[in-house]
């Protein structure tokens, strides 16, 4: 264990020294040029090359990250070394870039933030918005449609560690669809277009979300559940693994027991009319 956190601790120096070095380069570069050939005086150029050499610093980190063996969903045990690799040298790498300071400096910038996903490896889409304080630790298998959202404090993680082995599967946001705060998205989910997950919401992985869904709030969503298009999942409910919800189908939360919820029937609906011509 202690031989493999000293490689990791070597590693990560490593590619520090790559990016930011870069970075320093490429900006004192850039001072040196505008100060020697415009009258901008030195502070002044120092604030029109910082924006470029962060450009400078996201472009060597995509380019280290095309050297690196590409993310491929699946299930990796210890025998599967080329891709335990790679999920470690492409988490270091995200690491390293999205480092403390530059974090909020890349992510409240909309071109930056787009440039840098997109160097990472995630297929986003210019449009696509998700809140600065996000951690996206493997962004190769996440993928976001113009007009979708996520939340400020909601983890995507498409990655998973049980037994000694690794999952790893995509992320999928539709155009549209929407992530409330503090909501845990896990491996191998999609989320439908226009579909709304509300605030802190669970879903385990192997989940499919179809388009125009609703999801309440403090939602539970165990594993491998589909969830129909136009459907709606009531506050504070539970739905346990395995389920399937058909198209328009709701999931009701029944008062007796908040811990469970059930699929809504037609002796339900009945007695919804009655009580309200009563």
């Amino acid at each position: 264990m202690l031989p493999m956190l000293i490689v990791s601790e070597i590693l990560w120096w490593i590619m520090f020294l790559i990016l930011y070095g870069t970075g320093a380069m490429v900006g004192w570069k850039l001072v040196k040029l505008i100060v020697t050939h415009t009258p901008i005086p030195v502070p002044l150029a120092i604030v029109i090359a910082f924006p470029l050499s962060v450009i400078a610093i996201c472009f060597v980190a995509g380019l280290l990250c095309r050297l690196l063996p590409r993310l491929k969903p699946g299930v990796y045990g210890k025998k599967d070394t080329t891709m335990q690799l790679a999920w470690g040298l492409q988490y270091l790498l995200t690491r390293v870039l999205f480092l403390g300071p530059m974090l909020p400096f890349i992510q409240f910038s909309l071109i930056l933030r787009w440039f840098a996903w997109r160097a990472m490896g995630a297929n986003v889409e210019l449009g696509s918005m998700m809140s600065s304080d996000i951690p996206l630790p493997d962004m190769p298998l996440i993928e976001a449609a113009r007009g979708s959202l996520v939340g400020s404090r909601s983890r995507l993680s498409t990655h998973l560690m049980m037994g000694g082995k690794l999952t790893l599967g995509p992320i999928i946001l539709g155009p549209g669809a929407v992530v409330g705060g503090d909501c845990n998205i896990s491996p191998n989910v999609k989320i439908g277009e226009k579909s709304i997950l509300s605030f802190s919401v669970l879903v385990a992985q192997d989940v499919t979300i179809g388009k125009n869904v609703f999801v309440g709030k403090l939602v539970r969503i165990g594993s491998n559940v589909t969830i129909g298009d136009d459907a709606v999942v009531e506050t504070e409910s539970k739905i346990p693994n395995g389920t399937v919800i058909p198209p328009g189908g709701r999931w009701l939360n029944p008062k007796e027991d908040r811990h469970v919820g059930r699929l809504e029937e037609a002796s339900d609906q009945a007695a919804d009319e009655d009580t309200a011509e009563a």
